[in-house]
């Protein structure tokens, strides 16, 4: 059974006047206001004992659990890694590849510029050239 705040404080304001203020109040520090049935007994400590220990278990379980999954994981993580090892091979060789075809047109297309220029050239300095002499 549990006391009101208004009949705690009619006891304190009693036992200040029958004793001084300071022991009232150092009388009801030790007095519960829910009472004894509030406090915790070693049946129930056992048992919050018994409880945690079975939480702790099960929380040991689930992060085996994990453990396994992060294993698997990695393992999923090491074959990715391969085949994207794998992916960026292909792309250099096919980028070593394109370039080689690049440079090989950028050539071909240089020779073809200079016959052009050269086909032009030829026959204007062969005009300049006849008309200086003559």
């Amino acid at each position: 059974m549990s006391i009101t705040e208004i009949e705690r404080a009619e006891m304190v304001s009693h036992l200040s006047a029958a004793t001084n203020p300071r022991t009232a109040e150092t009388l009801m520090k030790c007095v519960l206001p829910e009472g004894r049935a509030h406090l915790a007994t070693r049946a129930d400590l056992n048992e919050t004992e018994h409880s945690i220990r079975v939480d702790f278990t099960e929380l040991r379980g689930e992060f085996a659990e994990l453990r396994g999954d992060f294993t698997e994981l990695r393992g999923e993580f090491a074959e990715l890694k391969g085949e994207f090892a794998e992916l960026k091979a292909h792309i250099d060789a096919s980028l070593a590849e394109h370039r080689a075809q690049v440079e090989s047109t950028l050539a071909k297309q240089f020779r073809v510029s200079m016959l052009v220029l050269a086909s032009f050239m030829v026959p204007t300095w062969t005009a300049i050239l006849t008309q200086t002499v003559m």
